[in-house]
């Protein structure tokens, strides 16, 4: 998964990740479980662009009280 490619970009950039979430339903909760998995501080938001299934990105954003 791409997560596992930049978890060092993750753990020490603490960059804003977007994600499109609608290839398989378990991205859903995967990838948010993944992601918090190499940091917990980051918020989740979930936005979905089409009327139709497709276009469904998650965001993390980072929380700005535990940015080190």
């Amino acid at each position: 998964m791409l997560l596992r490619g930049g978890e060092k970009t993750i753990t020490n950039n603490h960059p804003k990740i977007a994600i499109s979430v609608y290839h398989k339903s378990s991205d859903f909760w995967k990838i948010p479980e993944q992601t918090l998995r190499i940091r917990s501080d980051y918020k989740i938001y979930l936005r979905h662009y089409t009327e139709s299934i497709y276009e469904t990105v998650m965001f993390f954003i980072p929380n700005k009280e535990n940015i080190r």
